[in-house]
């Protein structure tokens, strides 16, 4: 139940939301009062076309205050019936709980970046492939050529290294084995000719 059984300003509200929407109204109206002279036709008619464009009210005390102000207004001349900006008032849906302002859904525009591509994106991007695939074909080839080579690289120096000093091991043993069948070869002959000829002559 609103307070002081919903009285206010010559209304009676039975929603606490309604009534603390006219009192917040009435408190800026007693506000502008103090501050402008309403009598002053110039001063209220800036207070009226400032009240609607801040959408300054939400309740019928205001929209009453305002409705008065525009009467003034039209009687100095300072506003037509034609000339004068309409008060928009706030329609209000009573739901189970409290009541609620209406409002009117903007749908929000897509935002640039969402859009699909265009056809300067996918020749881009086309591009990019290709030049993706160039490069990783051109990195096989290198390893490819690395790996087949003969000649020592950071991937085969070491397996390189190790079979040549085999070859020289190899080819080393051979030429020593050559040597010790040569000299046993001479030892036999010489073996020969002093049996043959006797050791002293």
């Amino acid at each position: 139940m609103p307070k002081n059984d919903g009285l206010l300003d010559g209304f009676q509200f039975s929603d606490s939301e309604a009534y603390d929407a006219a009192a917040k109204d009435q408190q800026i109206i007693a506000y502008l009062q103090k501050q402008v002279d309403i009598t002053n036709a110039d001063q209220a008619l800036r207070v009226y076309q400032q009240a609607i464009a801040q959408d300054l009210f939400s309740s019928v005390v205001g929209y009453t205050f305002l409705k008065e102000l525009q009467e003034a207004l039209i009687s100095e001349g300072k506003l037509t019936q034609e000339s004068a900006t309409a008060i928009p008032v706030k329609s209000q849906v009573r739901t189970v709980e409290k009541t609620v302002e209406k409002r009117v859904e903007v749908p929000v525009p897509a935002k640039e970046n969402s859009r699909p591509p265009d056809g300067k994106y996918r020749k881009r991007n086309r591009s990019l492939m290709v030049i993706i695939v160039i490069l990783v074909a051109m990195v096989g080839a290198m390893f490819f050529i690395l790996l087949s080579s003969n000649l020592p690289n950071i991937v085969n120096y070491r397996t390189k290294i190790v079979n040549e000093y085999s070859s020289w091991e190899t080819e080393l043993k051979d030429k020593e084995h050559a040597l010790d069948l040569r000299e046993q070869e001479l030892n036999d002959r010489e073996t020969t000719l002093k049996e043959t000829y006797g050791e002293g002559n």
